[in-house]
């Protein structure tokens, strides 16, 4: 009978957060992982360590019973804290020429354990930052063009997916948090800023005044995160040949050398040397891959056949950079006021992400990440 409530009692007890900072090709992997699943890793056409995350989230599907979830700890040896269930129910990321890629999210996970004790050396994944200048936008009117035409006069362009999750509360006073998640309306849009040219206001007429879909691509190149070359001698039926790198040749080569003989003899070389140099396969051919802090040299090796008989040396070098595609079936659904975007004359665009049962049978976007991430 009071007039003011007097009591308090614990409701729901759950933790919150965001992440945000610069773009990481590797990085994304988990909160991309925690919206849509796996992305079943698998390895990039010809690499040996590059793997591809392939996604393609429909706007329909449940991801609730897919979703990875993950345990954080945070803290020393004196006190830690660690959040179990962690998962993230909405992602944005941004482009601007100017700058690096920024990410932001919004993350929940169970309520805290204090004093626990921390894993012991957790595996550090190697970073490999996202900036605007290794972007392009391209925007094309079907889905069989993707790619084709590239938006020139693009000042930033943001993706905001949101409103994945939320938490699952039956009634059970054993669970101290909620026990699952569930799925919620999900949203997805793209804000586009061009500049207000003939381009960029002729979107008005050709996309949002008749409805017309439009297929954005986003496409980042990152740096060289695979360098392999291949040596073969063909047919060789006898003979040796050598390698030559950065004007250092090594001692003659079997036609039929192991791997481990042919690792050998490259790293004799002064300019190799030990940790530098990994080779795989069988003869009649060999893929060299330069590792440590060769990794990223894009030096080609060279070498001589004339030692070899019935067959030929061929050297080929086939890089692999790190990599961001996203393709997205949109409808331009708003046109903002024009602005002055450090200059320029501006026009902003909102593109709502919606399916196309011409593409790929329904499919509203395919994002893929190239990285050395095997597995989550």
């Amino acid at each position: 009978g009071r007039q003011y409530p007097s009591a308090s009692a614990v409701l729901t007890e759950e933790s919150a957060g965001k992440i945000a900072g610069p773009g990481d090709f590797a990085e994304l992997v988990y909160p991309m992982s925690s919206l849509w699943g796996s992305g079943a890793p698998a390895l990039h056409s010809g690499a040996t360590t590059a793997y591809d995350w392939i996604w393609t989230p429909s706007l329909t599907a449940s991801y609730a019973n897919a979703a990875k979830t993950f345990t954080v700890q945070q803290g020393d040896t004196i006190d830690a804290e660690q959040y179990a269930f962690l998962v993230f129910h909405g992602l944005n990321y941004s482009i601007n020429r100017k700058q690096e890629v920024t990410i932001g999210g919004d993350f929940m996970a169970q309520t805290f354990t204090d004093g626990i004790t921390m894993t012991a050396s957790p595996t550090a994944v190697q970073q490999s930052p996202m900036v605007g200048a290794q972007f392009n936008l391209y925007l094309d009117t079907t889905s069989t063009g993707l790619g084709v035409t590239q938006l020139l006069d693009v000042m930033k362009m943001e993706y905001k997916a949101s409103g994945y999750y939320d938490g699952y509360w039956p009634v059970n006073r054993a669970n101290q948090s909620y026990g699952n998640i569930v799925d919620k309306e999900k949203k997805h849009e793209v804000l586009l800023t061009v500049q207000a040219n003939p381009t960029g206001v002729g979107f008005k007429a050709n996309y949002l005044e008749t409805g017309q879909r439009a297929y954005l691509r986003v496409n980042g190149t990152g740096p060289m995160i695979e360098n392999d070359q291949t040596v073969g001698v063909g047919a060789a039926s006898a003979g040796n040949f050598t390698l030559t790198y950065k004007g250092q040749t090594t001692a003659n080569i079997a036609f039929n050398a192991t791997n481990a003989a042919v690792q050998s003899a490259l790293v004799l070389l002064s300019t190799i040397g030990n940790g530098n140099v990994v080779v795989s396969g069988t003869a009649p051919t060999w893929t060299v891959q330069f590792t440590g802090t060769l990794a990223n040299d894009t030096t080609l090796l060279t070498g001589s056949g004339a030692g070899l008989t019935g067959g030929a040396l061929t050297i080929t070098a086939a890089p692999i950079s790190a990599a961001f595609i996203h393709d997205m079936a949109c409808f331009v659904t708003n046109m903002a006021e024009f602005s002055d975007d450090e200059g320029v004359y501006a026009v902003q665009y909102t593109l709502a992400v919606a399916e196309d049962t011409a593409w790929n049978t329904g499919q509203a976007q395919k994002i893929t990440l190239t990285n050395l991430v095997s597995a989550l």
